[in-house]
């Protein structure tokens, strides 16, 4: 039988395949010299910290694209609130609004059943991949939210669960996501800016609706959901503190398509979105047997995290911890009691002042 040999043919495509991975890598070396540059740029900036962050925050907005880089005028408010009977242990409403004219979207929202005696706050939730704001809430129950937005509304918050286009592939109406993000991406924007402009708009309506002062403002979210809570907040300082779950990692080991924009990686990583957070409170948290983000790979950026939070000497106003779980909101609720605490704590030493 006589011997095989590789075809002449693919020995070249071997080459090429070989040559390219070294470009990416030379490439990558080049972009992490930039990055760590705008890490040490903000970390030394001392009193003008702030004025940096607002600069880097509009180059993310470019970045993103549009409608973050030219946000529509505000149209006089057309939301509308809709009453359900959903859940046993909150008052729910489904409110509708407009995030950018011709253009509409949908939260749920869990309030407590009972007046708690406190000055309202409100909690934005955002669900995960392939999620919906009635799987945050337990219906039907889910095996990763483990009754977030009930611990919550026990807490004494008023939940919205905005609904953003990640819903299951078999759920109704069909639609491709990657599809959307290149379409977006085609006209000057992107799917991730479009979506954070919802959850600001869900905000803007949610504290409206409700009377509720941008003081008592917090967000918290699961793997999607904790990019968009991280994204979020770091673009909006009135959101007063942060819990990301089961998102925080290494940018190149996850650099799915609707997480990367051109030349982010010489400006952004998820350390670096956490210091336009600092110095506000911020809860992250990884399971060490996620299965889809593993937690090997997130251990040098929560170590990054806390360096930076250490420099603003915020240390105290950070939660970086691994807990024994998977992908998932950790079944003890801190997350979401650390939320309540830091929002309390605001509230009385502004009470002292």
């Amino acid at each position: 039988m006589p011997e095989q040999t590789t075809p002449p043919a693919a020995i070249f495509r071997e080459r090429i395949v070989e040559s390219l991975t070294k470009l990416v890598a030379r490439r990558r070396k080049l972009a992490d010299a930039d990055r760590k540059e705008v890490w040490n740029a903000l970390l030394k900036s001392g009193p003008r910290f702030s004025v940096r962050q607002r600069q880097l925050r509009q180059e993310i907005r470019a970045l993103l694209g549009w409608p973050l880089t030219d946000p529509p005028a505000r149209s006089p408010s057309r939301r509308r609130l809709t009453p359900l009977d959903l859940v046993p242990w909150a008052s729910t409403s489904r409110l509708e609004f407009e995030v950018i004219e011709g253009f509409r979207s949908e939260a749920l929202v869990c309030c407590p059943a009972k007046p708690t005696g406190q000055t309202p706050r409100l909690l934005i939730i955002q669900h995960g991949g392939q999620g919906t704001p009635e799987l945050v809430a337990g219906v039907p129950q889910s095996f990763n939210y483990n009754d977030a937005a009930q611990t919550a509304v026990a807490d004494g918050w008023t939940v919205v669960l905005p609904q953003l286009p990640l819903w299951q592939a078999n759920a109704e109406p069909a639609i491709d996501q990657s599809r959307i993000d290149l379409d977006l991406k085609q006209l000057g924007g992107s799917r991730a800016a479009l979506d954070v402009m919802t959850l600001t708009r869900a905000a803007d309506e949610a504290l409206a609706e409700y009377g509720i002062p941008p003081s008592r403002l917090a967000i918290a979210g699961l793997s999607y959901g904790g990019f968009y809570a991280l994204l979020t907040a770091a673009l909006d300082p009135r959101f007063q503190a942060v819990f990301s779950s089961c998102y925080v990692n290494d940018r190149y080991v996850h650099n799915w398509t609707d997480w990367v924009w051109s030349g982010s990686a010489s400006r952004i990583d998820d350390a670096l979105l956490t210091q336009l957070i600092c110095p506000r409170p911020l809860f992250v948290e990884v399971g060490q047997s996620d299965e889809l983000f593993l937690v090997g790979s997130a251990r040098p950026v929560l170590k990054k995290i806390r360096q930076g939070y250490s420099a603003r000497k915020a240390g105290a106003q950070l939660v970086c911890r691994e807990f024994a779980g998977g992908h998932e909101f950790a079944p003890d609720g801190e997350g979401i009691h650390f939320l309540t605490r830091r929002i309390e704590e605001r509230r009385k030493l502004c009470d002292r002042r």
